[in-house]
């Protein structure tokens, strides 16, 4: 009788199954490979554009973890979030190309609420801002704004490498945002403060800075990558800019008080920027940030995530972790 045939059915089965297992993580290695090949001929041939570049290479960076990463989860997971990240891509284009109309006066009477009878975008765009000069207050706040575009990528790299623990939390906190963020868009399309003062909805000018910066010191450089990423101009609630700095914050929060403070300083940034440079409103800020926390809390205590949470006897420090890996 051959060894094979003398064995349990119970161990042929684990052996069957431990066989698929390995091989579609070996599957999700090529495949992450080849995507993160792909991104990188994208900045290749875009590299003059650097709106073409930060995403592409953090995203590029993800899908090497998942290539080369020891844990089989580690590579389900990046590959997972890369691919959830571009089908938001795909779609957020097309969500204002609905039969739903565009909502325009709420948030201004929301705001109005808020700041008794004034908007603030109003308020420190008369204060700061000239039009058609470029100030150092412009600048610093286009760069907080810009930010976004890589930094829920590279915490989640900086996560991975550091805490691997927390990798799944982060990852999956952040998709959500993604992913509740998108059908908001689908559903309540709504005009952010420049596009509301263009259609006469607000009596005062609200200037769009950053394309007014990019036309004057990188010319066609913001036009082009936001064709490149696909326009739509009505996706003001909730600010997803707001939500993933939140949820930025929440994850450096949990390496400890100086990080925690870090990240209320960031979201304060990113809020002030927000509305200084005229791209939303505060009622949208604050929409995000409820957003974030929510799917934070969630994450962290409904049992249909128990799994991507880290066990209490596997928290490490960072310091702990990094010492482990050149160990290893």
């Amino acid at each position: 009788m051959s060894e094979v045939a003398a064995q349990p059915a119970s161990a042929r089965k684990s052996s069957s199954a431990a066989l698929i297992g390995s091989s579609l993580v070996l599957v999700g290695r090529i495949l992450a490979l080849v995507t993160a090949l792909f991104l990188l001929h994208g900045v290749a041939t875009n590299g003059a554009n650097p709106f073409y570049v930060v995403q592409p290479v953090a995203l590029a960076m993800l899908m090497l973890v998942g290539a080369f990463a020891r844990r089989s989860g580690a590579t389900l997971l990046a590959f997972a979030y890369v691919l959830m990240f571009l089908i938001f891509l795909i779609l957020r284009p097309i969500a204002d190309e609905t039969f739903i109309p565009v909502h325009y006066d709420y948030p201004i009477l929301f705001d109005r609420v808020l700041f008794l009878g004034s908007l603030p975008m109003v308020r420190l765009q008369d204060l700061f801002h000239a039009s058609g000069e470029i100030n150092a207050l412009d600048l610093f706040l286009s760069g907080v704004y810009i930010t976004y575009f890589v930094a829920p990528h590279l915490i989640v790299l900086a996560v991975w490498r550091t805490r691997p623990q927390l990798f799944p939390k982060a990852v999956m906190g952040i998709s959500l945002c993604f992913i509740i963020g998108l059908f908001f868009y689908f559903a309540v399309p709504t005009a952010p403060p420049w596009l509301a003062s263009e259609k006469g909805d607000i009596e005062a000018d609200v200037v769009r800075i950053l394309p007014e910066i990019s036309a004057q010191l990188a010319g066609d450089t913001y036009d082009e990558a936001s064709r490149a990423v696909g326009e739509n101009d009505v996706a003001a609630m909730p600010s997803l800019h707001t939500a993933l700095t939140t949820m930025v914050a929440l994850i450096m929060a949990s390496y400890g008080r100086r990080w925690r403070f870090l990240g209320i300083t960031y979201v304060a940034l990113m809020a002030t920027a927000l509305v200084y440079l005229g791209e939303h409103y505060v009622i949208d800020e604050i929409a995000g940030i409820a957003l974030a926390v929510g799917v934070w809390r969630l994450v962290s205590h409904h049992r249909m995530f128990a799994w991507a949470r880290p066990r209490v006897d596997q928290e490490e420090t960072p310091l702990e972790v990094s010492a482990g890996s050149r160990a290893a």
